[in-house]
């Protein structure tokens, strides 16, 4: 049989990442991938840095307490954060922190918006990371609403390849109210700049035609995982969603909202590890 199975291409393209990066990268990526299928879950509460207030995150060291132990492969943490919850050692082997902000969510944010970097390389080297995230924002066609942040990007995975840190990239694309588009074409295009200027891990929309995820996941040489979005009242629906996702290739699930304002968090966690791992 000459096809791979998606097991096999997530090793393929976890391997490839790799490269001459030293042992210190891979050890932190095999804290990421600690599952045999090579897939990973994060759970996403960095919300805070670029948003403010944001409803079930008002006591993040709270809400960890609630989940179940080894229902995540990763946490996804500002740096205040980072130095503040302890907790986050019985959830997860991989600590992923975000290294930016913007305000380019914002509704009435105004147009050439920048991502502000908020942590030096001395700082992530002392916050026990594994992982660090950072934006990587594109105007949709025909809209201003974001500076060019390939200069931002560039600064922060030269950084990172120098000490030894996989960066995950936000690759999003925004039109002029602070939306982020779905569209296929779109996404492809700042997946694939964000790729060629050295991010290791994807994070990106999934495309409103999902079978299209396969597409995008097949141009990029980096693991790609889907943001988790706006949560959705059926959760059925969010779970077929995810497991088509990774029929299509994804290496993994960012998940925040809908978890952190469901109803019943732990109980979605589980459900969703099994779908990413397909226990």
């Amino acid at each position: 049989m000459n096809a791979l199975s998606q097991e096999d291409s997530g090793r393929l393209r976890l391997s490839a990442v790799g490269g001459n990066r030293g042992s210190g990268f891979e050890l932190r990526m095999e804290r990421l991938f600690s599952h045999a299928d090579g897939r990973s879950l994060i759970l996403g509460v960095d919300h805070p840095l670029f948003e403010g207030h944001v409803s079930g995150l008002e006591n993040i060291p709270r809400l960890l307490s609630t989940l179940p132990e080894n229902a995540l492969d990763g946490l996804l943490v500002s740096p205040s954060t980072m130095q503040a919850v302890s907790s986050m050692k019985r959830l997860a082997k991989c600590h992923a922190m975000r290294l930016d902000t913007t305000g380019a969510f914002r509704r009435h944010g105004g147009s050439d918006i920048e991502a502000t970097l908020v942590a030096s390389a001395d700082d992530i080297a002392r916050s026990g990371t594994d992982v660090v995230a950072c934006f990587f924002l594109v105007n949709a066609a025909g809209h201003r609403r974001v500076a060019d942040h390939r200069s931002h990007l560039a600064q922060i995975t030269a950084m990172c390849r120098r000490i030894g840190y996989p960066v995950m990239v936000e690759a999003l694309v925004v039109d002029d109210d602070g939306n982020t588009l779905r569209d296929t074409a779109q996404i492809l295009h700042a997946a694939r700049l964000a790729a060629e200027l050295g991010a290791d891990l994807l994070k990106i929309d999934a495309p409103f035609t999902i079978a299209d995820l396969g597409d995008i996941v097949g141009a990029v040489n980096a693991p790609v995982f889907i943001r988790g979005g706006t949560p959705k009242d059926n959760v059925m629906e969010t779970l077929r969603d995810v497991e088509a996702y990774v029929s299509r290739g994804a290496t993994g699930l960012v998940i925040g909202r809908s978890i952190f304002q469901a109803a019943q968090p732990a109980e979605l966690l589980k459900n969703l590890h099994r779908v990413v791992h397909g226990g």
